[in-house]
């Protein structure tokens, strides 16, 4: 009787080890400051410097055509920036490459250390 319960326990807490890897390399766009510059808060403390690439991702959204009409989003590289300020373990503020424009929203991600 007891050890469905472990076994519950051990497959939550595996899963839960894996999130911070995950996020702590990801964060989103929080604001636009200008053209290239925006303000980037990371889901979990991130070690970053200045001159650290991010890669940018935009959920591209469509519908489907077969049963109810449902949003089919999924998360497309649009680009990359580069962090030019550290504020705090949490915030960044990072520049696009020339051309592209960062919304409000966008998620990025740094590479693995």
């Amino acid at each position: 009787m007891n050890h469905p319960i472990r076994w519950v326990a051990l497959v939550l807490a595996v899963g839960i080890a894996g999130c911070p890897t995950a996020s702590a390399r990801r964060g989103l766009v929080m604001n636009p400051l200008d053209e290239r510059e925006s303000r980037v808060r990371f889901y979990s403390p991130a070690e970053v410097r200045e001159g650290d690439t991010l890669h940018i991702f935009r959920d591209k959204c469509g519908t489907t055509t077969r049963g109810p009409i449902s949003a089919n989003c999924r998360m497309t590289p649009i680009g990359q920036g580069t962090i030019v300020r550290v504020i705090d373990s949490h915030e960044v503020t990072m520049q696009s490459e020339p051309g592209l424009t960062v919304k409000q929203g966008d998620t990025v991600e740094r590479n693995s250390p």
